[in-house]
């Protein structure tokens, strides 16, 4: 996602001009899901449904992230511990959708031909238990890719590994889910964005006075941080004296939900 131009800041390092320092070359494990979503709206919806499904661990970071020449549409990511086990659970996700589409395909043929679902698709219905939320968001088949595995339609698996390749360098992507965000409800300091969450740094625009640790952030509830030079970085603006809010307006504010 592009963001805005130069801006002043403060960070997570020393000062307010400082700039945060990128976290150890050791990365976590990174898992790209793409099932073709339209809207920010969708995506950010989709990732807290597959958080949610798959009990992903609480320091994930899940972002979005546009992708595909021509045909934009957004991509997921998921920001893993090494260590952790469920991997398989990134197949089922794919799997699943792949095999969900063609259930509906075989039971809407069914259904036009007066024979009812049929097997397939009372198949597809159990196996999706535990991913009822997931399945209200996904239409079709989706593409999973790490940086050594493709599952998927190509277009979709592309859409997937580019999301990984984006998050893996940390100059793209905008995070949806990300350690500490729960905190950050009404009107925080600057400095529990900083102190309190994985954001490393909060910019305002070129010509607005740089966030000071003691001002405000009106944060409505939707802070979609973006990462900038390897920093999980909030643009914000100014909205009175030393109050700053997210520059990402809330999709009912915007009149999108």
């Amino acid at each position: 996602m592009g963001g805005p131009g130069p801006a002043a800041s403060a960070s997570a390092g020393a000062g307010t001009a400082t700039g945060a320092t990128p976290g150890p070359a050791r990365g976590p494990l990174i898992v790209g899901v793409d099932a073709g979503c339209v809207t920010l709206h969708d995506a950010d919806l989709l990732v807290h449904r597959l958080v949610e499904a798959l009990d992903l661990p609480a320091d994930t970071v899940a972002c979005t992230h546009t992708v595909g020449a021509g045909t934009g549409h957004v991509a997921l990511s998921f920001a893993l511990p090494r260590d952790w086990q469920d991997r398989a659970s990134w197949r089922r996700v794919a799997y699943l959708a792949g095999d969900l589409a063609a259930a509906e395909l075989t039971a809407a043929r069914r259904a036009a031909a007066g024979l009812g679902r049929g097997i397939g698709a009372a198949a597809a219905d159990l196996a999706l238990t535990g991913f009822v939320e997931v399945e209200a968001l996904i239409a079709g088949p989706v593409g999973v890719a790490t940086a050594a595995e493709r599952i998927g339609p190509p277009i979709l698996a592309d859409g997937a590994a580019q999301a990984v390749a984006d998050h893996t360098e940390r100059q793209g992507g905008r995070a949806v889910v990300y350690p500490g965000v729960s905190r950050l409800r009404g009107t925080v300091s600057v400095e529990t964005v900083l102190g309190q969450t994985a954001v490393g740094r909060v910019v305002a625009p070129v010509g607005q006075a740089a966030p000071r640790r003691s001002d405000l952030l009106r944060t409505r509830n939707h802070v979609r941080p973006v990462w900038r030079d390897g920093v999980l970085t909030l643009h914000t603006a100014a909205e009175r004296g030393r109050v700053f809010a997210p520059s990402e307006v809330p999709p009912a504010a915007a009149g999108l939900g």
